[in-house]
């Protein structure tokens, strides 16, 4: 059976969208009937899966890609096709 592609908002980047994606995608039963793609920022992800991993215990790793054709689409590991749409700021208070 060929599984459709399921493109998944990651949400607001600095809201809790991407941890909500992150917890989501966590549930193996997903990819039994789908192949998730997750659209949006890695660092917002990879941000969200380090706390999720912390809080919730979850395991789950962050893989970029840039086309869609590089998505393996395997659990575990959460494909995120970057947009780059959050630059990563440090300020000092």
């Amino acid at each position: 059976m060929n599984k459709p592609i399921l493109g998944v908002s990651m949400g607001d980047p600095f809201g809790n969208g991407p941890e909500i994606t992150v917890k989501a995608l966590a549930d193996k039963t997903i990819y039994d009937r789908c192949r998730p793609l997750v659209v949006g920022d890695v660092s917002s992800m990879e941000y969200a899966a380090k706390v999720a991993r912390k809080v919730s215990g979850i395991d789950m790793k962050i893989r970029p890609i840039k086309a869609v054709s590089e998505a393996n689409y395997e659990y575990g590991v959460i494909d995120v096709y970057d947009m780059s749409i959050v630059k990563a700021t440090t300020t000092k208070s």
